[in-house]
């Protein structure tokens, strides 16, 4: 009985620590990630709901200003857009290097996201379920996570970066309207189970590599 009770209470300490915020300036929270280098990633407006408020057209800064201090803004934290049912679309500024786990996920008005060069990691289920309909994953990306694009059922169009080396099992699972798909990388990436539902699409490569991807065991 008292190992599920220390259970119980290490997971809500760990839900709410993913969720809270440290400060908020202009109607945005966010969470200090670093105090030495001054960077801050965008937090839920609420520690304790997924649907936190965010709508509309969320643009995201560059840098913020709080207790006379200037903070570069270089993520977008855990489950922080997750099920906000009216935001349409966000604008994400270059020097943003990671999106959490469930960033985005269930936003089904989501309908446009542009992705920025300095994006190195998305999170397992970031745009689960969201509306979606293309993305471009820039090339400083080099995993396409769990089930990161599933159920996205408007997405029709996606191109992959050169540095894609991996597309992990269900990345794009029961998203099958995709009708073209783009892949940067001259060599094929890595296919696990199911990371595709739709093999109807239009496969675009670079011509160079046309043979290795005819070849290719997936």
């Amino acid at each position: 009985m008292k190992k599920i009770v220390l259970f119980f209470l290490t997971a809500i300490v760990s839900i709410t620590t993913a969720n809270a915020s440290d400060f908020n300036e202009g109607g945005m929270y966010f969470t200090i990630t670093s105090t030495s280098e001054k960077t801050v990633e965008i937090a839920c407006k609420n520690a304790y709901e997924y649907t936190n408020g965010y709508s509309g057209t969320v643009v995201i800064p560059t840098t913020v200003e709080h207790d006379g201090v200037s903070y570069t803004v270089t993520g977008i934290g855990q489950k922080c857009f997750s099920t906000c049912a009216n935001l349409t679309a966000v604008i994400i500024p270059e020097g943003i290097k990671t999106i959490g786990i469930d960033a985005f996920r269930s936003d089904y008005n989501l309908v446009h996201i542009d992705l920025p060069q300095s994006l190195e990691t998305i999170g397992n289920m970031a745009f689960q379920g969201s509306g979606i309909t293309e993305i471009v994953i820039p090339d400083k990306v080099q995993v396409v996570g769990q089930m990161t694009f599933a159920k996205c059922w408007g997405l029709s169009k996606i191109t992959l970066g050169k540095g894609v080396h991996t597309i992990e099992q269900n990345a794009f699972f029961d998203t099958t309207g995709i009708q073209e798909l783009t892949v940067m990388n001259p060599t094929p990436p890595q296919l696990n189970d199911r990371a595709f539902s739709n093999y109807n699409a239009t496969l675009y490569v670079p011509a160079e590599a046309l043979e290795s991807y005819r070849t290719a065991s997936v």
